[in-house]
């Protein structure tokens, strides 16, 4: 790496460091303001996630799917090592619960929020994989970043080639295809940036 790439990524080692201090600090209740914008920025992010690749899903067509779904197979136990990790820190951040249900007023719907919560969860992340695995020949492992290419022609993926007809439209969908590259690719950092004063 260039030292251009070693200082940029110090300077936002130490950005992280300082906003998860910040964070870890703050009383559960305090975090409570944060914590619910956090939790709308997953919600959206995830949501655009859904959306973009609904949109390449429909637009690449039956045939493009069935081969991938081929290639996949119904199960590849082979993969397992790269599922485990995520799994494992999810598994992780349950025993926090208790921390997250103290600072509630009323205590009545203690069992069924985190069941509830933990169940949209399972079947989001469950809908996004089989999406992703749907939508992409080659899968980052880590998914978000898949939309690193995100160029919003076409499937959302596709080559842009009508820019110089158009210049103003071409304008407006970069900005639109790098707002969306960041919200999503920048998606495991706020997760963490969220779970993180949690757990400590």
């Amino acid at each position: 790496p260039t030292s251009q790439c070693v200082s940029t990524y110090l300077l936002f080692m130490g950005i992280f460091a300082a906003v998860v201090i910040f964070l870890v600090l703050m009383d559960m209740s305090e975090q409570a303001t944060v914590q619910k914008y956090l939790t709308l920025y997953r919600v959206l992010a995830l949501g655009a996630m859904f959306v973009t690749l609904v949109v390449k899903v429909n637009e690449d067509g039956l045939p493009a799917m069935e081969h991938r779904a081929r290639l996949i197979g119904a199960w590849n136990l082979g993969e397992f090592a790269k599922g485990f990790g995520p799994c494992m820190l999810a598994i992780n951040c349950h025993y926090n619960i208790p921390n997250v249900i103290q600072p509630l007023r009323s205590k009545a719907n203690v069992r069924v929020v985190p069941q509830l919560a933990l169940g949209v969860a399972i079947v989001l992340y469950l809908f996004l994989g089989i999406l992703g695995a749907l939508a992409f020949d080659n899968i980052s492992p880590m998914v978000s970043l898949n939309w690193a290419s995100y160029t919003a022609c076409g499937g959302g993926w596709d080559l842009c080639i009508d820019d110089a007809a158009a210049p103003y439209y071409a304008g407006a969908r970069r900005i639109y295809a790098h707002t969306i590259r960041l919200f999503i690719v920048l998606f495991p950092v706020f997760n963490i940036i969220s779970t993180y004063p949690m757990i400590c």
